[in-house]
């Protein structure tokens, strides 16, 4: 017996070159459509810049997006953007939203 309401999750392809905050991912709950956001995290360095390409994730909302971007680079600073959007800058012992 199939559930009234599967859930299913739909690739969407995207050129991830120009990609800035484009939707990667659309999952479908019965009759509703929820996109899954890009997100862009940037490792920075003593000055605050940063020199290397982005880590680029997919996370469901900004709090999923900075919880498991402090796993990913542990006590590290960074930046984290969803599109044009900053969502904050995370450094060791500190942090602020944009």
């Amino acid at each position: 017996m199939r559930p009234k309401n599967p859930t299913r999750t739909i690739p969407l392809f995207v050129n991830r070159q120009a990609s800035s905050g484009l939707f990667l991912g659309a999952t479908i709950h019965g009759a509703h459509l929820h996109f899954t956001p890009e997100y862009r995290i940037y490792e920075l360095d003593d000055k605050g810049q940063s020199s290397e390409p982005p880590s680029v994730e997919i996370w469901k909302d900004d709090n999923e997006a900075q919880k498991n971007a402090r796993m990913l680079f542990g006590s590290r600073a960074f930046e984290i953007w969803c599109g044009e959007r900053k969502v904050g800058t995370i450094k060791p012992g500190v942090s602020r939203a944009p």
